[in-house]
Formats: C-alpha cells, structure tokens, sequence
C-alpha cells in the first residue's frame, strides 16, 4: 500500500515537471525562438511557398475575382503582384534553380511559368481541362503535371 501511494506520488510529480516544462515552451526562454508575426492581421496568404533558398516567398492573397499570386522577400517585404487566378489556385511550385514559379491560373486553369526577378509569365498548357504543376525536373526545363481528363 505504501509503495502503490509513493508512485502514484512519483508520477504526479513527473506529470506537473512535464507541464511546467510544456508551459514554457512558447515563453521565450533560453533556446526558445521568438516568433514575429509577418502578415497582417486579417490577411489570408494560402500556398505559401518559400523558395529553394529561403529568400523569398510566394503565396496567393485574395484579389478581386479569386487569388492574387504575390512574390516578396521571406520577411515579406517588397510584396509584388504577379498573376490571377479565377477561383481554385494551384500551389506555386519553385524552380530548381529558384528564377521561376509553375502555377496553375486563367479562366481555363492552365500551367503558368513566371520568371521571379519579374518579365512576364509564359502559359505551357492549353486545353479545356486543369493542370496542376507537380514537380519541376532537376534540371529545371521540364516540368510534369497533373491534367484532368473530360474538360
């Protein structure tokens, strides 16, 4: 009997070291990273993706008519609008190399290619159905893509 109280003593103790430790966690205690909110309040930035060398980022924000795809540095400053979608946009997907950005966009949800330093965006597919971008080759000049298939 006084084993049995002794660790169900012992495990009380390591569950509330265990909380205490938890608790914090996000405190900003020695080793823990601070965390700095980037976009602001209200915004809705969705596929986030950063690029292959953590420089810059890309996302789709809202924008009038779908989803506005938006470069900018990875602290998010110097954001810049690059393409429109109508309605359903694709994840960005970076380029080997991190110069260009495949994404899917139009009114017939074709694959786009838009170089990031700025120029303008080169449609790759166009057909009646949707491509969405999947994987660049690691060369960087093919790019294989998911169509849907009936229009």
């Amino acid at each position: 009997m006084m084993a049995n109280m002794t660790l169900q003593r012992l495990a009380r103790a390591g569950a509330v070291g265990a909380l205490a430790a938890l608790a914090g966690c996000g405190g900003g205690g020695a080793g823990a990273p601070r965390v700095r909110m980037l976009s602001r309040d209200g915004a809705n930035h969705q596929e986030a993706r950063f690029s292959p060398d953590g420089t810059l980022i890309v996302y789709w924000a809202a924008a009038p008519g779908g989803g506005g795809l938006t470069g900018a540095g990875a602290d998010l400053s110097g954001a810049r609008a690059r393409d429109s979608a109508p309605f359903l946009p694709s994840p960005p997907l970076w380029s080997p190399d991190g110069a260009s950005v495949a994404y899917t966009a139009g009114t017939d949800y074709d694959i786009w290619v838009a170089p990031v330093g700025g120029g303008a965006a080169r449609q790759l597919t166009a057909s009646k159905g949707i491509e969405i971008p999947l994987q660049w080759q690691p060369g960087g000049d093919r790019l294989a893509y998911l169509p849907s298939t009936g229009g």
